[in-house]
């Protein structure tokens, strides 16, 4: 398992553009750190120099941790942990493999249990990089990459599903989980947008 890092924004997008914590024409202007309100704490952007006033397009395409500081501090860990399961983080993907991870999707429960101590409003800004207390498998990074690409239809991965000449039960889902269907299209597209300027935009 590792840590997802920036590979967690175009979900985070959706799901922030679902609960209306932003929209396509958010801005914020990027000095190169985000600050805690109500501390002197900064948060680090991976470029030094910040990428000036961005909106929602140019922090996915431009990969901006500033951005998505504001955005989990917005949104907070409560309903970041709640859409990522759905994405499927924390949960394994339902793929034939035994001894398949479900890594750590944190959470205040989480925490308490693990470390013995509440859940701080430094812990969620990490998060919203992919960062912190986070750990996936490439595996559900792909997952979660696929339901984003079909607009919110989970599948599960296999291996295998049929074997031709074979007399098997018809094969059966070890794991459904549900679609994702508040998001509304823009949102999807949204998010795709950003990703596909990555590889790109000039």
């Amino acid at each position: 398992v590792y840590p997802p890092a920036s590979t967690v924004k175009p979900f985070i997008a959706v799901a922030a553009l679902t609960e209306g914590i932003v929209t396509p024409s958010t801005t914020i202007y990027d000095p190169g750190y985000w600050t805690l309100p109500g501390s002197t704490k900064r948060f680090r952007d991976w470029k030094k120099t910040g990428h000036g006033s961005i909106d929602l397009n140019k922090a996915i395409t431009e990969s901006a941790d500033t951005y998505f500081y504001q955005v989990a501090y917005n949104m907070g860990i409560d309903r970041l942990d709640d859409w990522m399961h759905r994405f499927g983080f924390g949960e394994t993907t339902g793929i034939e493999i035994q001894e398949e991870a479900s890594a750590n999707m944190p959470s205040r429960a989480w925490k308490m249990k693990r470390y013995k101590r509440p859940w701080v409003q430094g812990d969620t800004i990490s998060v919203g990089i992919g960062q912190g207390y986070w750990t996936a498998t490439p595996l559900q990074v792909a997952k979660a990459t696929a339901v984003l690409v079909n607009n919110g239809k989970v599948n599960t991965p296999h291996l295998m599903k049929t074997i031709e000449g074979a007399t098997i039960e018809p094969y059966q889902d070890p794991l459904l989980y549900e679609d994702i269907k508040e998001p509304k299209q823009s949102y999807w597209d949204a998010a795709k947008r950003g990703m596909f300027n990555v590889v790109n935009s000039a």
